[in-house]
């Protein structure tokens, strides 16, 4: 992948990432009731997408290892997937089914990924009273750079996305997202890019 390429995907791929929490003060909280199940059964879409998330994480996880085995990283599966899932929709093509089977979407239409990602969302964010969860997506593009409106309207709809046009050339630029980002996650990300972007 050449550098060009990385820093166009890198804004819209990473910047869309899950950014997911669970916020408290800092003080033990003391012994936590365990969930006895979920609240609802899961639908078809849930399903399909919980069962080809398991596989893509840990293909995800195996790939990473492969490639820096004495690493210390955290990373988090799920927002890679949502990420991927969420820019799915602006794909076509060959780049479309490859993405989707990376993904282990199979034969799932972008309408059933759509749904899964939006219902568990929803899930997510309910499914504990005592834990805050924070989910953020957001798409930056390039200044001027044409994108589609029904793309755009997809993630904000199916993905909570905040979608902003951005001039990657400003040195204010990786301000803007790392301002975005720290409000997001309540102070605990203060940068997820560097100038320049």
């Amino acid at each position: 992948m050449s550098r060009v390429t990385v820093r166009v995907l890198f804004p819209l791929i990473t910047l869309a990432s899950l950014l997911a929490w669970a916020c408290g003060d800092g003080s033990p909280l003391g012994p936590v009731d365990e969930i006895p199940g979920l609240p609802r059964a899961l639908s078809l879409n849930e399903e399909l997408l919980v069962s080809a998330g398991n596989d893509f994480a840990f293909r995800f996880l195996d790939e990473v290892y492969q490639a820096a085995p004495d690493s210390n990283l955290f990373l988090a599966p799920l927002s890679a997937s949502m990420a991927l899932g969420m820019t799915l929709n602006g794909a076509a093509g060959t780049t479309f089914d490859e993405m989707r089977n990376t993904l282990g979407f199979g034969s799932m239409s972008m309408d059933q990924v759509n749904d899964g990602y939006r219902d568990l969302i929803d899930l997510l964010r309910t499914l504990d009273g005592s834990v805050e969860l924070g989910i953020g997506n957001s798409i930056w593009y390039r200044d001027g750079f044409p994108v589609r409106t029904d793309f755009l309207e997809r993630t904000r709809d199916y993905f909570d996305a905040e979608v902003a046009e951005l001039d990657f050339g400003d040195p204010g630029a990786a301000g803007i997202i790392n301002s975005w980002v720290s409000g997001e996650t309540q102070g605990k990300i203060q940068e997820i890019v560097q100038s320049p972007i």
